[in-house]
């Protein structure tokens, strides 16, 4: 190992090297418990009426499997190659849709199944709205720009990396948007983190992290 590497610590056998594995192995598991979580209030809301139709079971557990191989995948690739950011992204992509899955069944179970029986279940909606919009995609285009060594193809792309970023923090700031939540789902509520006096800019700001 050569001097610059062992001042930096960031080479190969540094300490980063040696975080990453038990990083991407901890949020696999997060992502599991995502999982684990969905299939428990999934079996609970079983004969829950819900706002939109619902798939069958077999073809819900199927289409989430897709996603627990996601985040696995993500883990493996950020163990192994901790600065491939495509590792960490197809982490993120599985545990997002985890995510909203399971905040959408605890949501359905707090608000209409059990209701008032757990708390934070608008917030748990919010999170599925944010999550399972179009943030989701705008992520995803970075596997695109990315792939497969987690680099650039030259520095000429770099802008369109800002363009995507910013589309990003536009979406977030959507996200408080007051009135109906965006992709409601299962159960349909009133955004619990509106910013009340401030719907016409936020909405200018999702339209353009929508449009970019």
């Amino acid at each position: 190992m050569t001097t610059g590497a062992k001042r930096e610590g960031r080479e190969v056998g540094g300490p980063s090297e040696r975080v990453a594995p038990w990083l991407a192995w901890a949020l696999w598991a997060l992502a599991l418990m995502a999982f684990m979580v969905m299939g428990v209030f999934r079996f609970l809301n079983a004969s829950t009426p819900t706002a939109a139709p619902r798939n069958p079971l077999v073809l819900d557990s199927c289409f989430w499997l897709l996603f627990v191989a996601f985040a696995t995948v993500g883990a493996l690739v950020a163990s192994r190659w901790p600065r491939n950011a495509i590792g960490w992204i197809f982490w993120w992509l599985g545990f997002s849709f985890l995510l909203v899955g399971a905040s959408e069944e605890y949501a359905l179970y707090a608000l209409v199944t059990e209701a008032g029986s757990l708390p934070g279940a608008e917030g748990m909606l919010w999170l599925t709205a944010l999550f399972g919009g179009p943030l989701v995609f705008t992520v995803f285009a970075l596997v695109f720009l990315l792939f497969p060594d987690g680099r650039l193809p030259s520095r000429r792309w770099r802008p369109v990396v800002w363009i995507d970023l910013v589309a990003v923090v536009c979406l977030v700031a959507w996200a408080f948007k007051p009135g109906p939540l965006e992709n409601p789902g299962l159960v349909r509520v009133s955004n619990p983190l509106g910013i009340q006096g401030a719907d016409g800019l936020l909405g200018t700001l999702g339209w353009v992290g929508d449009s970019l």
